[in-house]
């Protein structure tokens, strides 16, 4: 995890960003479909910008939500329910809206740290992707992604050492700290979280593969 301290919040970068939830001048002007996702103009003749990315911002930002309509935004106390993805696969997804650059051929990269407090993987990290990579470019025909969504997420599978029984993480607390990434990879917005309570109500025997 980053050394510098935890927020209610996104932290700010050298470069200027937003706030989550601040609405601060730059930050996204956008309109939402009745998917759930941001889309603010296309990319070329049979593709758009989707998956929470708004070309129109101004400034980069980074907002980030646990639920696809992008109604519950992650915060401090806030919780983070696992779910079955596309793949059969539990996962704890993070869904970004974003902008303030314009993407290399419409992807964005992440800089994602988890640390689930009692919890580890074999990196001794929950989860750690210095480099996750994010389409933020959909074909004109639309698109379905891991569960089903019309918006894409950042994955969160837990380590395979907890999927015999996942309950063991719910009501565990995590660490969050998303950084958006520019085409140079330098952090341009980002969240940090001290305390997300994970919520991992699963079926039992369903561990292994969620379908």
């Amino acid at each position: 995890m980053s050394d510098a301290p935890a927020t209610s919040g996104p932290t700010t970068s050298p470069q200027p960003s937003t706030s989550q939830g601040s609405g601060s001048s730059g930050g996204p002007d956008e309109t939402t479909t009745s998917e759930g996702f941001t889309t603010s103009g296309t990319t070329g003749d049979d593709s758009y910008y989707c998956n929470g990315w708004d070309e129109r911002a101004t400034r980069p930002f980074l907002e980030v939500y646990s639920d696809p309509a992008m109604q519950t935004p992650m915060a401090n106390g806030s919780t983070w329910p696992i779910i079955c993805g596309g793949q059969g696969s539990w996962m704890f997804p993070v869904f970004p809206a974003m902008g303030g650059f314009t993407p290399t051929q419409g992807m964005v990269n992440f800089a994602v740290d988890i640390q689930v407090e009692g919890f580890t993987g074999p990196g001794g990290q929950f989860h750690l992707s210095p480099m996750y990579p994010y389409d933020v470019e959909c074909s004109s025909g639309g698109e379905t992604f891991d569960g089903g969504f019309t918006h894409d997420c950042i994955a969160i599978l837990p380590p395979d050492e907890y999927l015999e029984d996942l309950s063991v993480l719910d009501g565990a607390i995590a660490a969050v700290r998303i950084d958006l990434l520019d085409p140079e990879g330098n952090a341009v917005a980002s969240v940090d979280f001290a305390d997300v309570v994970l919520s991992a109500e699963v079926r039992p025997g369903s561990e292994d593969f969620c379908f």
